[in-house]
């Protein structure tokens, strides 16, 4: 991704591959390379998709577009592989 950083082209599109990789470690590492501490807490799962359960039910009773989605949460906690 680095890499893509350097060469890569606004509007273009890239096929990012790899490893999976847990966001307490993306976060422990961004913290080592900034130099900062990492959060002591995290928050559990039932939190965030309570908070999109209740957007989406708000989005849907006022007609408007939804900034975040129950799927979208699980998703992001899910271990997805493609083989």
């Amino acid at each position: 991704m680095l890499r893509m950083a350097e060469i890569g082209r606004s509007g273009e599109r890239y096929l990012l591959g790899g490893t999976f990789a847990e966001l307490a470690c993306i976060i422990a590492n961004l913290a080592a390379l900034t130099d900062t501490k990492p959060p002591k807490r995290h928050i559990p799962l039932f939190a965030p998709v309570a908070l999109a359960t209740a957007v989406e039910t708000w989005s849907r009773m006022t007609g408007t577009t939804s900034p975040m989605s129950v799927e979208a949460i699980r998703l992001m906690n899910a271990r997805l592989s493609v083989t």
